[in-house]
């Protein structure tokens, strides 16, 4: 059946994105590596250049000095070109880092798209659940049982014997002054002389206020103490 219809070679996002990220980590180690050979290089040579130049100075033959400092040069040579490469591939790493940089970003900016989609679709689903005409409708009957609790308490508010249509503010302004005016027709001297009349007897002064009273003589007066003592003994004695 392969061999009619072909393998499926089509990868996913996903692989195709870690197969990438391995590709550049490996770039990235292998760019690594030669630098820190090239750095080992230039110090071997430097090395070799801090000796030579040693002997030159030391060195009192011209044609040995000659010869030293052809060999000098071409280390130098040969250390400008390592620098050289190894700069070349400083630039590569930078660049190769930058990349990888912009596709982690790219990653991440595709990982947000992924959530907010998710997000959106789950947020359209449970809105469909919703239906605004019975949340209306619902409101409405909240509203008409709120206003039937309040007649309730209207009605069991109000006192026993009292008429619903009682009111103050309605009470007849010509009704309060016609009764002003047959309390000011009301002969007040009659009042008086009805006053006047009451019995004497009535109004005559409360004994404890009359001052011909005898005053009672009470235990603690001294001189009558002293007086009851002695008659108390002479009985005695008589006895």
């Amino acid at each position: 059946m392969n061999r009619i219809f072909g393998y499926n070679n089509k990868k996913s996002q996903e692989q195709l994105q870690n197969e990438t990220n391995k590709s550049m980590q490996q770039a990235q180690d292998n760019l690594n590596k030669r630098q820190s050979q090239l750095d080992t290089e230039i110090l071997q040579l430097n090395y070799e250049l801090t000796n030579l130049n040693t002997k030159i100075k030391n060195s009192k033959n011209s044609m040995t000095q000659t010869t030293l400092r052809s060999k000098a040069v071409k280390i130098l040579n040969k250390r400008k070109n390592l620098e050289n490469i190894k700069d070349s591939l400083d630039s590569q790493s930078w660049n190769l880092q930058q990349a990888q940089l912009t596709n982690d970003n790219l990653t991440n900016t595709m990982v947000t798209v992924n959530a907010l989609r998710q997000t959106k679709k789950i947020l359209q689903t449970n809105y469909n659940k919703i239906n605004i005409e019975e949340i209306e409708a619902l409101q409405d009957d909240l509203n008409d049982i709120m206003e039937q609790n309040n007649e309730l308490q209207d009605i069991l508010s109000q006192q026993n014997g009292i008429s619903n249509d009682f009111n103050a503010d309605y009470i007849d302004d010509l009704e309060l002054e016609a009764e002003l005016e047959a309390l000011e027709d009301i002969d007040t001297q009659d009042l008086l002389n009805d006053n006047m009349n009451l019995n004497d007897n009535e109004l005559s002064m409360p004994s404890y206020l009359n001052t011909q009273v005898n005053i009672p003589n009470f235990i603690d007066d001294e001189s009558t103490a002293l007086q009851d003592n002695s008659t108390g003994i002479k009985n005695l004695e008589n006895a």
